[in-house]
């Protein structure tokens, strides 16, 4: 059962904090759009307002309402035009375009992540264009930044910016109304559940570790192969506060009003932001070869071509001598005893939900459990009824012939009975366990085999049943046969019985066809079970058939369908089991064919 969360609004504003700005003419919408610029492994696209899936491929054209999905193995990078953005979706991701219009006065881009993780670059956005990523709970508003989006699957989102700023605010609580903006080294993590009542305090410095955790190679490659464009943006984030510190004024990074949480009182706070700038893609690289989703070498040759983009020496991305980041670096100390109880409430809930999570699986598992037992308790009540056709067919048979002999006679059956169970203690009503004949296709000599014969007619079929090498301690007194078909199948009531008189002999034999409809496992279709047993009674004793048809069934046929055998049984006078054999087990004959 799925529990209904509250719906979360964030609005999410990227603010650049530079002054050039980009413009869109008539002249340039002949290359408008989205487009998958490249798809590895699984990746499929459901068309906006369609149910068939298609398979995605490079150059492939994306629309309004088309949504996204990959698999385990499955990513893909899209590039839209106007305004101009690159998104990489990893692996196990579900995306929907949600928006994309495009005109002279203002364009429009937003893609909604669902699950999964999406790296994002997004630049030359004119003032009118309008750029959004959404999660489930949450809106990011976009004005030009490389920033990751990860949805997990409880809902957290969680959301750290390499450059530029995003501004934040929930109209969910009026406590958290007034927005405030995210700068690069930082990161967001909210659960829609469990929101804070202060939402500056979700905010922390990147944890770098479990960022690299939470998403696969690709996203990671995409993160450190933008860092050119990272490094550039946020040179003019630091010239800006240099600035600012130099003419003895605390920097405030603002955008239309919307300050950010960040804190730089003096050059000693401004020094241990900037090392915690320049040292973010060098942690992620080095993490990502740490915890094995980069291998070494793969990384060093990612690097050498990275870093031929990147012309001051000093912020080149390394893989050694790289120090973590400051954990206070740009916030201010007097905040940090509250978001470090935020992260800890967070993380408590999170633990809370997983172990509610798996009593509730538990619970589910024990449920299913017991719903299993009872089908197994159901099929065992149904199997024994269907299986006991025979014991009750012979005690039919009995009591019809015992119905006929004198009082004398009687007595002497009855004795003879009583001596047949002292001699065989596996008597029909005490029968003895014992591991069945299978016979194969490489059978050894005078193993019991069936075989089924099949006969067209003008209304249907004749099936024969064939038994070869019942012979000797193998010799047969009753048997039983479950047959599964489609409804099309019918069996010709017959004018006498189906039994060849040579093998059991009229006076003292019998025979008995049943039949029954029901569904087989998951399947939903009718199926048709029709049961056949035979069996002797009275003075009768076991009949050996070395082989020989025991009986012919005719059925009609009204369409197309098969026919199959999947349960005998047959024993002899005493009880005995001489062969059992049960559907998945080698033995059984392969299923017939019946056509109208």
């Amino acid at each position: 059962m799925f529990k209904k969360i509250r719906t979360l609004t964030l609005f999410l504003a990227l603010l650049v904090m530079i002054t050039s700005s980009y413009s869109v003419s008539a002249s340039t919408l002949e290359s408008d759009g989205a487009y998958l610029t490249a798809v590895q492994g699984e990746v499929i696209v459901t068309r906006a307002g369609g149910l068939k899936s298609i398979s995605a491929f490079a150059n492939m054209k994306l629309y309004q309402g088309d949504r996204i999905i990959t698999g385990d193995t499955g990513s893909v990078t899209i590039k839209v035009s106007h305004p101009e953005s690159v998104r990489y979706i990893g692996k196990n991701s579900n995306a929907v375009i949600s928006n994309l219009k495009q005109s002279v006065s203002g364009n429009k881009f937003s893609i909604k992540l669902w699950a999964g993780s999406m790296w994002s670059s997004i630049s030359g956005l004119a003032n009118a264009d309008e750029d959004f990523v959404e999660t489930p709970g949450s809106k990011l508003h976009v004005r030009g930044t490389n920033f990751n989006v990860t949805v997990q699957s409880d809902g957290t989102l969680s959301m750290f910016v390499a450059s530029g700023l995003v501004a934040v605010s929930s109209t969910d609580q009026p406590s958290s109304s007034v927005p405030f903006l995210v700068a690069p080294t930082q990161q967001i993590r909210l659960n829609p559940a469990a929101l804070p009542n202060d939402m500056k305090n979700a905010l922390s410095v990147v944890d770098v570790a479990k960022i690299v955790g939470q998403v696969d190679p690709f996203i990671l490659k995409a993160m450190i192969a933008s860092s050119p464009s990272i490094i550039e943006e946020n040179k003019q984030l630091e010239i800006q506060l240099k600035d600012s510190l130099d003419k003895k004024i605390q920097p405030v990074l603002q955008r239309d009003g919307i300050e950010s949480d960040l804190s730089i009182k003096n050059q000693e706070n401004l020094v241990t932001y900037l090392e915690n700038i320049n040292r973010l893609m060098s942690n992620i690289a080095f993490e990502s070869v740490r915890q094995d989703k980069i291998n070494l070498n793969d990384m060093n040759a990612f690097l050498f071509t990275t870093n031929q983009q990147i012309s001051d020496s000093d912020r080149k991305i390394r893989l050694q001598n790289i120090a973590p980041l400051h954990p206070l670096g740009g916030l201010d100390p007097a905040t940090a005893q509250d978001k470090e109880k935020e992260l800890s409430r967070l993380e408590t809930f999170q633990q809370d939900a997983e172990k509610k999570q798996l009593l509730l699986q538990s619970d589910f598992k024990a449920k299913l459990s017991l719903s299993l037992q009872q089908i197994l308790d159901n099929k065992r009540i149904l199997d024994f009824a269907n299986k006991s056709i025979l014991e009750q067919l012979q005690s039919h048979a009995e009591m019809v012939y015992t119905a006929q002999l004198s009082p004398e006679e009687l007595t002497i059956f009855k004795k003879n009975k009583q001596l047949l169970k002292i001699d065989n203690p596996g008597s029909a009503n005490e029968q003895v366990a014992t591991t069945p004949n299978l016979p194969s296709s490489h059978s050894a000599p005078n193993t019991p085999q069936v075989t089924l014969e099949q006969i067209k007619t003008v209304q249907g079929f004749d099936l024969s049943i064939r038994l070869k090498d019942f012979t000797g301690s193998n010799a047969i007194y009753g048997t039983e046969f479950h047959f599964i078909s489609e409804n099309a199948l019918e069996v010709i009531s017959p004018e006498n019985r189906f039994l060849n008189n040579s093998f059991f002999a009229p006076g003292n034999s019998v025979d008995i066809v049943k039949t029954y409809l029901g569904t087989v496992g998951n399947s939903s279709l009718t199926k048709k079970e029709t049961i056949y047993a035979a069996t002797q009674f009275g003075s009768a004793s076991n009949t050996a058939i070395s082989d020989g048809i025991l009986a012919t069934i005719p059925f009609s046929v009204s369409g197309d369908g098969t026919f199959r055998l999947f349960y005998v049984k047959i024993v002899d006078r005493s009880g005995k089991t001489i062969l059992e054999l049960n559907e998945p087990n080698a033995g059984l004959p392969t299923a017939l064919s019946f056509t109208k």
